[in-house]
Parts: C-alpha cells; structure tokens; sequence
C-alpha cells in the first residue's frame, strides 16, 4: 500500500500543472487489490484495509503528561465549575424565596388581605416553577460532574514521561481502528433526511454514492479539491454530478467522521433535489443551505483536519446578528463559523421543512433576493409575517434558548418565555381586530 502511495503522488504531481484532482483521480487511486468496500444503503465507503494510527499507549501518556504538566484546571473545567456553583446557588436561592413568600402568606389575615394574598399566589407559583427549571439543570450539571469523576477514578496510574509506553504510530487494520461502518450509515441516512424533507424523488441506486476515504496527508493533498464556498467540515470534499465524496481521517477528528461525511452527502442530495424543485434558480439564502445540511448531517461540530470546533452553550455577546447571518462573511474562523451553523440550523428548525420545501420551489436570487424571495414562505408564526419582522425578531426568539444565560439562568429563561407570550396574545389580538376590519370593510358594516 505505502509503495502504491508513492508511485501513485508521483504520477499525480507530474501532471498537477495541467489537470486539477477531482472524482475521476479519487476513483482511479482506489482502484487496486488493497481497496476495501462497505455499503449502507445508497452509500458506499471505499478505503485501503490498513492505516497508520497512533499507538494506544502513547495516546494515554499524551493526555496523562499533559494533565500532570497542567495541576491548574483548564479554562474549560472552570467554567463547568462555575456553571455547576451557579445552578446549586440559584436553586438555594429559590428555595429562600418560597420560604420567603410562605412566611409572608402566613402572616396575612384571609378576610383583610384578599388581593395581597392573590398577588403572593401567583408569586408562589412563578417561583415554583422556577424553581423546577433550576433543579432540572443541577441535576443535568450533577450528573455530568459524576461521569467526569468516574472517569477519572478508572484512569491507570500517570505513566513516567521518560518512558512512553508504545509506539508514537502502528499500523492497523483502518475498519478496526475507523468506524466505516458509522459513515457509510450515516451518509445513508443523510440522504434520506434530504430526499423525504424535500420530496424531490432522487432515485439513488444501490450504494451509488461513494465516499473514498484517506488516511494519509500526502494523499489528502494531493487528492483534494478546492471551493469558493465556506463549509463548516474541512475534511471533506464533494462532487454532486459525480456522487462522489473524498474524505480524510486522522485520529484526532475519529467521532467526528460519520457528521462530516454525511454533511457532504447531504449536499449532494440538496444540489440534486434543488435542481429538480426550482430549474430558474440554483440559488437560495444560506441560512436554508447550511441549516438544512447540518439538520441532514446531525452535523454538531466545525471539523478541521485534526481537531474539532464544538461550543456547547453560546454567548449572547458572540451571537451573529440578522445581517451577518443573511450575509455570512470571513467564516475561515472556526468558532464564527459554528454560530452561524448552529444559528442556521435553529431557523431551519422555526419554519420546519415544509414550509422551507415550499419556500424553495420559488426561491431565487441567493442571500441578496432573501427580501424579495420572503413573501413566497408559507406564514410560520405573526411575529414573522414579514421580512423586516422575521429581522427584527429572530434573535431574540430563535437564538435565546440556544445560550448560556439561558441554560445557565432559570429566571431569565422564565422572563423570556413570559414575555413572549404577553407578545403572542397582543399580537393575536391584533390580528383578529384586522380582520374584523377586513371584513367589515367588505360587508359595509
């Protein structure tokens, strides 16, 4: 295999000036004895039978050295620390509070003090709930701090540093050490999310669409291909007429392989059924592009070469605003290019996917013809009846929950949901007194 890498990059750099890689390069690369095959329903996953990985032993000196050379906590287990004070503050802090208004309650006459009875009532009950949604996050925060400690409590001892056990890299069978089977399926599944979601009829044959997976860096660079289009996994590359899929695997992004390879999956099944819905137009907003894929993909990370991107909560402050995300820029920045994932995702997931099918059968004129393109979405709620509203509102009501304020916060999650449904009756009353008007006017009453 490593004899055939070499002859193989030699050929491929001889005619580089003149012939970029593509599919054809992929297909012709995995087309020798040493070529394993597995197939999950429409998708097929090609790779070489062995690969080098590094040695389990020195993977565990790695983490432990690391760990013994840093007492300190990372900013990472800080933060958790703090999170995990925080909710074991406010559920004390809510608990006071309910002790607090009982004792107040008590102290009232029944006959004398009807309204302030009624007012701490209702008070009591707020706090109540409150209260719950604190407990609910303790006891999430708690249950995570036990899994660290038991992992930490079945570590073996820190081995010497001048001593690694193992080997820095061994060769080894690539489907023992790389879950193909993982990728094949969830490109699979990929294709079906797409293709039900969208309602285009792709008839895919059986295992039709092939993903050739790399392990070598050489390989990688000499296969890969290069596009004008940001994209949130950096190891992929894909080609829709062809169905084809190049993908690298290094050990550091292992977990991460089955999302990335089914985000490019996905994106040839919304190529394709994007050609069949709307022949006028090949383009459409990228809030609907990238949410949908990532939907697809259950895509959770931005995926480099070998490393991953992943925040849990985000950060009211680093939210991208209503324009960025309808005119997504210098997304190179990992973390940038993750909110704009995760934020996109959460609008897909406001209009759901018939509304968005819909919506794509006429869509044209890509981010800049959003405006334009908005009065054919079906209504998805009053708040975003038009396309300035939709602007207006969407931070706030889409991106809200997805924070760390939010999760981290039970009082502030509890004001943003009240608010919004003080919102949502005024608005429903508004909406009701114009069509009586409507209606009115067109009956002369």
């Amino acid at each position: 295999m490593i004899k055939y890498f070499s002859l193989f990059l030699s050929l491929l750099f001889l005619t580089a000036e003149t012939t970029a890689a593509g599919p054809k390069d992929w297909e012709k690369a995995f087309s020798k004895d040493d070529v394993c095959s597995e197939a999950s329903g429409d998708v097929v996953v090609y790779y070489f039978d062995r690969c080098l990985a590094l040695g389990p032993g020195l993977e565990a000196y790695i983490k432990q050295a690391k760990e013994a050379d840093e007492p300190v906590k990372s900013e990472a287990e800080r933060e958790f620390d703090e999170k995990l004070k925080k909710a074991r503050e406010n559920v004390q802090r809510y608990v006071k509070e309910i002790e607090y208004v009982n004792e107040q309650l008590k102290s009232l006459d029944p006959e004398d003090d009807q309204e302030e009875i009624k007012n701490l009532k209702a008070e009591l009950e707020d706090h109540r709930a409150t209260l719950e949604i604190a407990r609910g996050v303790l006891t999430d925060l708690e249950g995570q701090s036990a899994k660290k400690e038991q992992l930490k409590d079945g570590e073996d001892e820190k081995p010497s540093k001048a001593s690694p056990m193992g080997k820095e890299t061994h060769e080894t069978f690539t489907k023992k050490y790389y879950n193909v089977g993982g990728i094949a399926y969830a490109g699979n599944m990929a294709y079906r999310n797409i293709n039900s979601w969208l309602q285009a009829g792709l008839k895919w044959q059986y295992a039709n669409t092939k993903i050739y997976m790399v392990t070598s860096p050489k390989m990688w660079n000499a296969l890969k291909t290069t596009s004008k289009m940001f994209s949130p996994v950096h190891n992929v590359c894909w080609d829709s007429e062809s169905q084809s899929v190049l993908l690298f695997a290094s050990p550091g992004i292992k977990g991460k392989l089955p999302a990335s390879a089914a985000f490019a999956v996905a994106s040839i099944a919304f190529d394709q059924a994007l050609a069949v819905m709307n022949q006028k137009s090949s383009e459409i907003p990228d809030i609907f592009s990238y949410g949908l894929r990532a939907k697809a993909s259950n895509l959770d990370a931005v995926v480099d070469l070998n490393n991953a991107t992943r925040i849990e909560l985000l950060k009211e402050k680093e939210l991208l605003l209503p324009a960025e995300l309808l005119n997504p820029t210098r997304m190179s920045d990992p973390e940038r290019c993750f909110y704009f994932m995760k934020q996109s995702r959460a609008i897909v997931d406001f209009f759901g996917t018939d509304r968005i099918r819909e919506f794509l059968k006429s869509a044209k004129g890509g981010n800049s013809g959003f405006r334009t393109s908005y009065q054919h979405m079906p209504e998805p709620a009053e708040w975003a009846r038009e396309y300035d509203d939709f602007c207006n509102n969407m931070s706030r009501r889409l991106f809200f929950p997805l924070t760390e304020t939010a999760n981290m916060d039970p009082k502030k999650l509890g004001e943003w949901m009240t608010s919004l449904q003080r919102e949502d009756k005024e608005l429903a009353r508004r909406t009701e007194e114009r069509k009586r008007r409507e209606l009115n006017k067109k009956t002369g009453k």
